[in-house]
């Protein structure tokens, strides 16, 4: 006859996802730039062994690749979500695209993120790629209003680097100025 085992005698560790550890990365370059990003410090953080890092990556190098794609891949998700805006005048339609990256929470990881481009060509190359996309249909919108091609590429190119600026300067828990933010937008928005 077995005997029942004793939940106290045995304590387990968490069961980590490929996703619970891209997560607390992400929290981490947040926080601290893709420096803090450290085997011993994820695994400190999640409560687990190096073992299970290695369980799910081969290495540093293949996990730092995931986090960056994986940041990707949610950018790209929400300048998808331009896509529903399509059927809204051009002018709302850019008003709305700016509310949408006006997120302060948000910030953090930009910034982290957009620094480790800085020395990173693949993730600057993702950055790029992220950015061309939000670009077009930004240009998009302004050639609704009635710009030309080379004129909405401009404008588009000026409302981007307002809104990086924007990050860049807005100090860690403060607020953009989005009545700052939405006077620029209509200076790019006048024939």
């Amino acid at each position: 006859m077995a005997t029942p085992r004793s939940s106290a005698s045995k304590t387990s560790t968490p069961r980590l996802s490929v996703d619970d550890w891209v997560a607390c990365a992400l929290e981490v370059l947040a926080d601290e730039g893709v420096a803090g990003i450290k085997i011993p410090t994820l695994c400190k953080r999640l409560g687990v062994t190096k073992g299970s890092f290695y369980w799910h990556f081969s290495d540093l190098e293949a996990f730092l690749a995931a986090v960056a794609e994986h940041w990707a891949v949610g950018r790209d998700e929400a300048v998808a979500s331009f896509a529903a805006l399509e059927s809204i005048e051009p002018n709302e339609r850019l008003r709305l695209m700016m509310l949408r990256f006006a997120d302060t929470s948000t910030w953090p990881l930009e910034r982290a993120v957009r620094e480790w481009a800085r020395t990173n060509p693949w993730v600057r190359e993702r950055v790029a790629q992220t950015d061309a996309v939000m670009g077009v249909k930004v240009m998009e919108a302004f050639e609704g209003i009635g710009f030309s091609k080379a004129d909405a590429a401009v404008r588009s190119e000026m409302l981007f680097r307002t809104g990086v600026g924007f990050m860049l300067t807005v100090p860690e828990g403060g607020e953009m100025d989005l009545a700052l933010g939405e006077a620029m937008l209509a200076i790019l928005t006048r024939p």
